[in-house]
């Protein structure tokens, strides 16, 4: 029993760039475990991810069978949790991702290289074997609800691990969602990133993927 929390913002850096199709955007998300009900511990923060990054979003024209791709980027991705050894966790990878719209229904494919660490520093070795190398988002937005699917998985035949999450929302007041959210498999925070876990949450949300 926790609260988990995310803020997720993105601002444009630099607009207009390749005769106007691609722009430069800065981001950052922080994702919050919080022992809110643990008075005997003094109701700590378990865990807090940091992830800053930067990416190009370059603008296509390719329609396909009425999918239109909407959108190729490429950027640089740090994330880490801010703590001391041996708690510290940390890692930086280069990710591309491809948007895919039709109608109503968004598809997001990302893929991820991680940037190599020496070993001496590496204070997540392997993470790749429980994070995979992308994941695969997709969504439905309706006018008042929607509905998302997270897919991860590091396509390992002998040591396959992964995960799912899954996100409805729904209307409640104005522009307040209520949400609903289940995950399991490995990854959803970094210092548990090689142990499975399977959460159910409930909650509210200010604003929608799309």
């Amino acid at each position: 029993m926790e609260a988990k929390f995310q803020i997720s913002f993105k601002i444009p850096l630099w607009e207009g760039l390749f005769g106007g199709k691609a722009d430069l955007y800065g981001a950052y998300t922080q994702l919050a475990l919080w022992q809110a009900y643990n008075a005997r511990i003094s109701a700590p923060f378990r865990e807090i991810n940091y992830e800053p990054e930067t990416f190009l979003a370059y603008r296509t024209d390719i329609i396909f069978h009425g999918a239109r791709l909407n959108y190729f980027t490429i950027g640089f991705n740090h994330q880490s949790n801010g703590q001391i050894e041996p708690r510290s966790r940390s890692w930086n990878r280069v990710v591309t991702s491809a948007v895919i719209q039709k109608g109503k229904n968004h598809l997001i494919v990302r893929q991820w290289t991680r940037m190599p660490e020496r070993a001496k520093t590496d204070d997540n070795p392997g993470i790749e074997r429980y994070l995979g190398y992308g994941d695969i988002l997709f969504l439905r937005s309706g006018r008042n609800m929607s509905f998302s699917v997270l897919l991860r998985n590091n396509l390992r035949t002998g040591d396959n691990k992964g995960a799912l999450q899954a996100d409805w929302r729904f209307p409640l007041h104005r522009n307040l969602k209520g949400y609903v959210q289940y995950f399991t498999g490995y990854g959803e925070t970094l210092i548990g990133y090689n142990r499975s876990s399977s959460r159910v949450g409930l909650g509210m949300a200010l604003t929608d993927w799309i």
